[in-house]
């Protein structure tokens, strides 16, 4: 050693290295080391990565899944450059950015809404093209950059418009569910089964189930675990949404008691925040200017009713269609929205805090080097990877002057950045002694001694194992930072 302090203690410890601080930090905070040199606090507010564009003249309908064995997504949409017929774009992420193959034709037919899904058992997709009266669909695997279809494109007939629809794999069963403005001409909601046997052969929908005698449109429907159920939920009759528990066995289909919410609800988005098993629901209100609401609940496994919570508004302004993902790595959900749902607006992320079926607002982060399109032809959306612990946002943008699809990372949390602890408070753009591995941190409290503590994605200590190890508990305030790895 050439410096004889790094041997002995300096202020919380020793091996303390000096650091200027970006933002305010507390003593014993968890930090990264920035690019510019600078450290900040651990914490699981997120954060945007690289805006890569795939298209231009693409809009309308985006529908996304992981290959969750290739770490890929595969991105749909309507391109009205390309006589409105669906495509399909593979994008592979790296780090904070993601770059994107050649879209390529789905059918050649004009589509009014699209769909994909990713199946696990027979790790492939199924992609979904409908127009008007006529549902097409076919399995996909990635390959490299691209896709390619492994089974028969199949169709059915006579299934309505379709515009409106959610597609989503039922693990109980093992086979994906459809729910649509159908049959015929009526609009009725109306659900059917897909069952499959193999990727390369087109699975078999079950009878169409109308499970409300009334025009059904705006739908979204996710798998809800602690019942093993799904929680489906739409706009009925153009005036009140409405939401149903439904649970499904061999093509039988199953609803509990339908629960309202909102005053005419559109551009409905549902995810399952699984830390506080939630079901979390965005849409715009089309009674109030599309303002953006955002509702909480979950299904009562005793009488197999929704129980929602009060709306919360995220925008007063127009927002139609927003994304919304759950991370499990940061543990949090997040609205992806065009702020007052204006052209020239940046893109935004806003986390929510649940507290049984009570929604809060955390601080937004910004997306500002793009300007995002929010109107009734456009469209956001996210898609949680849990192995990698990010989340994939699509959207849309005018400059310069035509549309132009975006696609871009959402990182969930820094914490696997972590570098050290803080020896004592730092104040922003002040320097201060941070504890670094191979040193000692004595700004802690309530340790459990001889316990091991890893960094969370919040930026708290805990003996919960996550993929950070921070060091072992040598007293109640007392850290040793060796790697323990």
């Amino acid at each position: 050693m050439s410096n004889l302090s790094e041997l002995l203690p300096t202020g919380g410890g020793q091996n303390a290295v000096d650091f200027v601080a970006s933002g305010t930090l507390s003593s014993g905070q968890t930090v990264v080391l920035n690019s510019d040199g600078t450290v900040s606090a651990v914490d699981s507010t997120g954060e945007f990565g690289t805006p890569v564009n795939y298209d231009i003249g693409g809009r309308y309908f985006f529908a996304t899944a992981w290959d969750l064995e290739q770490n890929k997504i595969l991105v749909g949409y309507r391109d009205q450059y390309t006589s409105n017929y669906p495509l399909f774009v593979v994008g592979t992420p790296s780090g904070s950015t993601i770059s994107f193959g050649t879209p390529v034709v789905f059918t050649s037919n004009f589509a009014t809404g699209i769909e994909v899904v990713w199946h696990p058992t027979y790790s492939c997709f199924v992609l979904l093209s409908l127009n008007y009266g006529t549902l097409r669909f076919a399995n996909a695997t990635i390959s490299g950059t691209t896709y390619s279809l492994s089974s028969t494109l199949s169709t059915l007939t006579s299934v309505a418009e379709c515009m409106y629809k959610a597609f989503v794999y039922y693990p109980p069963q093992d086979s994906i569910v459809f729910a649509f403005s159908g049959p015929a001409t009526t609009y009725y909601g109306t659900v059917m089964e897909l069952t499959m046997s193999s990727a390369s052969t087109t699975g078999t929908f079950s009878t169409p189930h109308v499970f409300y005698s009334g025009n059904c449109n705006q739908m979204d429907m996710v798998y809800y675990p602690p019942t093993n159920g799904l929680f489906l939920a739409t706009r009925a009759n153009n005036s009140q949404g409405i939401s149903y528990p439904l649970t499904v066995s061999s093509g039988s289909f199953s609803f509990g008691s339908f629960s309202a919410f909102g005053t005419d609800p559109a551009y409905i988005n549902l995810t399952y925040d699984a830390a506080q098993q939630r079901i979390v629901g965005v849409y715009a209100d089309t009674n109030f200017s599309y303002q953006g609401r955002v509702i909480a609940g979950y299904i009562n496994s005793g009488n197999g009713s929704a129980v929602l919570g009060t709306p919360v508004t995220f925008d007063t302004n127009a927002v139609y269609t927003s994304g919304i993902a759950y991370s499990s790595l940061a543990q949090k959900t997040y609205i992806f929205t065009v702020e007052g749902g204006a052209a020239s607006n940046p893109l935004r992320a806003v986390p929510l805090s649940i507290s049984n079926t009570t929604i809060t607002l955390d601080t937004a982060i910004y997306e500002d080097t793009i300007d995002a399109v929010a109107n009734t032809s456009s469209y956001q959306t996210a898609e949680y990877n849990e192995n990698l612990g990010t989340i994939f946002v699509a959207t849309q943008s005018n400059d310069p002057f035509t549309y132009m699809n975006y696609g871009m990372m959402f990182t969930t949390t820094n914490y696997t950045d972590f570098i050290g602890i803080t020896a004592g408070a730092i104040s922003d753009t002040a320097t201060g002694a941070v504890n670094v591995y191979g040193g000692i941190n004595e700004a802690q409290t309530g340790l459990t001694i001889g316990a091991d503590y890893y960094v969370q994605a919040d930026g708290s200590l805990s003996t919960t194992a996550s993929d950070v190890k921070a060091g072992r508990a040598i007293s109640a305030t007392t850290i040793n930072m060796m790697d323990l790895t």
